[in-house]
């Protein structure tokens, strides 16, 4: 175990900056949810990660549960406001939205962790995303 992982209340914290999301992904519970699609404020955001901080609950907060926080307008402000206040950043993302652009302006912001998950298995689910502006499913 990470020593300075045993040092803090909890292993990670997951902090849901947004509930939008740009797929519909068959698994997702998230068309059943009767909450408003919102991104969190930013000051608000930055409030929760110097309370974590500063009460030294975890090493480690994970941008995502019910959206897709690249979808957030300040995600990379937030990734490296976490990460100058000593809170690694790990961002869980569907994918759609990375490039070279957004990949150079994660790691200068100094992400800690990018988990990119393809679940999007066929052409079928992947059609039934919310943006047809996402690249194609062969791109993705």
């Amino acid at each position: 175990m990470d020593k300075h992982l045993s040092l803090t209340r909890f292993k990670s914290i997951h902090l849901e900056i947004t509930n939008v999301c740009d797929f519909t992904c068959d698994f997702c519970p998230s068309k059943n949810q009767k909450r408003e699609k919102v991104f969190m404020e930013t000051s608000l955001a930055k409030n929760i990660i110097r309370e974590i901080s500063e009460n030294n609950l975890t090493k480690c907060v994970t941008f995502h549960i019910m959206g897709e926080p690249l979808l957030h307008p300040d995600v990379v402000e937030l990734c490296r406001f976490a990460e100058d206040s000593g809170v690694a950043v790990s961002l869980f993302t569907n994918g759609a939205l990375l490039n070279q652009q957004m990949n150079n302006r994660l790691f200068a912001a100094g992400l800690s962790k990018l988990d990119v998950s393809f679940r999007t298995p066929n052409g079928y689910a992947f059609k039934k995303r919310i943006n047809s502006k996402m690249p194609t499913f062969e791109t993705y």
